[in-house]
């Protein structure tokens, strides 16, 4: 008994000058709170260890989309601005892998997803494809526009000084 007593030993370390009864309660009541979060947080913590297979979604290293099991299809993409996909693949929940053969002279990309996503896979890509295109198009960039408004609204003035020097005569 007087072990287990031993091992469980909390220190509490309350900052005042007088420790009443309230103050020495509203401690006691914290630590048990914190005591009960640390428990229900170790609890979830066990609960997703138990899982051996964690399948992850989205981008994805190609070893661990290999190691799913499943067949691999690629698609070649000679974009070098890959990174807007994301936003798409995410929506429509394609696992996914990017790669880039340096070796090209302009670089390629390779998206490597689950063969049995292929119809997913091509309607996220048509839409990226088809955002990417009215946006080029039609949409000037900011910076621009900017330096426009800004040479309208303050025109090129040269301001001249004019030095007075006045002295006082002495007399």
């Amino acid at each position: 008994m007087q072990e287990e007593v031993n091992q469980k030993t909390i220190a509490l370390v309350i900052k005042g000058g007088k420790v009443s009864e309230q103050t020495l309660r509203a401690a006691l009541r914290a630590l048990l709170r914190m005591r009960k979060e640390h428990k229900i947080n170790k609890q979830r913590q066990d609960y997703y260890q138990e899982d051996d297979v964690v399948v992850s979604k989205g981008k994805q290293s190609l070893k661990d989309l290999q190691s799913q099991g499943d067949e691999l299809s690629n698609v070649e993409i000679t974009d070098g601005n890959i990174k807007g996909f994301d936003r798409y693949a995410r929506k429509y929940g394609v696992d996914y892998s990017l790669k880039k053969d340096g070796h090209t002279e302009p670089p390629r990309y390779y998206i490597f997803f689950k063969a049995r996503d292929s119809k997913t896979m091509e309607a996220a890509f048509k839409e990226y494809a088809s955002v990417k295109k009215i946006r080029g198009k039609d949409r000037p960039s900011v910076r621009a526009k900017l330096r426009d408004a800004v040479k309208r609204t303050i025109p090129h003035r040269e301001r001249t000084r004019e030095k007075k020097r006045e002295r006082s005569e002495a007399l």
